[in-house]
């Protein structure tokens, strides 16, 4: 079983079907995000490697990808640069992954939120969407409806002063390099 994205999220805005292999939940900007489960962050993608040949299509936001021990991935994707952890670091589930954001293609009342308007507060149609993978050994995915696999009871626990020390700590690093 995994946890749900984070602890304030509750509203599945799009549910999974066989053309949206994923569920949508409402999220409040800024919300972190936490590991559904004990595993690895297999994937980050940013700028820095969104045009890559894997995430080709995936223009429209940022993600991160984590993978358990049975294989099984989950990605979470429309989510802020600042990821508090790094590619193939191992990851507890509760732990802050990342931030939601606005990255993607957002729908307010069914109408497509324009780019400059996501900016500005409220910030409308912010969302988070959730995929449950595994991979296949041909390159296929094999997904599986998320909701059937979540438990809403599981406890999500974290200091939010650690959760945005995390988040700057890995925002200063940027300036480091």
């Amino acid at each position: 079983m995994i946890c749900k994205p984070s602890k304030r999220a509750n509203l599945i805005t799009q549910a999974y079907s066989d053309i949206h292999k994923a569920d949508d939940w409402m999220m409040a900007y800024g919300e972190f995000l936490v590991a559904p489960f004990d595993g690895q962050a297999v994937d980050i993608i940013t700028d820095e490697n969104i045009y890559d040949e894997f995430w080709q299509g995936f223009e429209r936001g940022y993600g991160i990808v984590m993978r358990n021990e049975e294989g099984l991935n989950v990605l979470y994707w429309h989510c802020l640069q600042a990821f508090p952890v790094n590619k193939l670091q191992p990851i507890k589930r509760g732990q802050v992954v990342a931030q939601a954001g606005n990255s993607g293609f957002c729908y307010s009342g069914g109408v497509l939120v324009k780019n400059e308007d996501k900016l500005k507060p409220p910030y409308p149609g912010t969302h988070l969407h959730r995929e449950a993978f595994y991979n296949n050994p041909d390159g296929t995915r094999t997904y599986i409806n998320p909701m059937t696999i979540t438990d809403l009871s599981i406890p999500i626990s974290y200091n939010v002063l650690d959760a945005i020390k995390a988040v700057l700590e890995k925002i200063m690093s940027w300036f480091k390099k």
